[in-house]
């Protein structure tokens, strides 16, 4: 079998100077940086991002995410949904 879950894709939009309040993500997070540049506060550790990073936030880790520079930050995301995981049998076809 194999793990199906259920996520969100959307854009995220950072204006300059923001910081964004310390959050927790109950699922997995993908992030891919398309313009500007800004900070990742992951857990205890910052990292600086820009356009073509791909960054990972582990589910359940506090984030933050910071840009306080003068153009906007602007990312895509593709977040887990909590409480999705469903197991489903790989179908098995018989050769013939």
């Amino acid at each position: 079998g194999f793990d199906i879950y259920s996520f969100n894709v959307f854009l995220e939009h950072v204006p300059a100077g923001t910081n964004e309040q310390r959050s927790r993500i109950a699922g997995d997070t993908v992030r891919y940086y398309l313009t500007g540049r800004g900070a990742e506060v992951i857990g205890e550790r910052q990292f600086d991002v820009k356009a073509g990073d791909f960054m990972h936030v582990p589910a359940n880790t506090a984030n933050e995410t910071k840009n306080p520079y003068d153009e906007p930050l602007r990312f895509l995301c593709w977040q887990q949904i909590p409480g999705t995981f469903l197991q489903v049998p790989s179908p098995f076809i018989e050769a013939g």
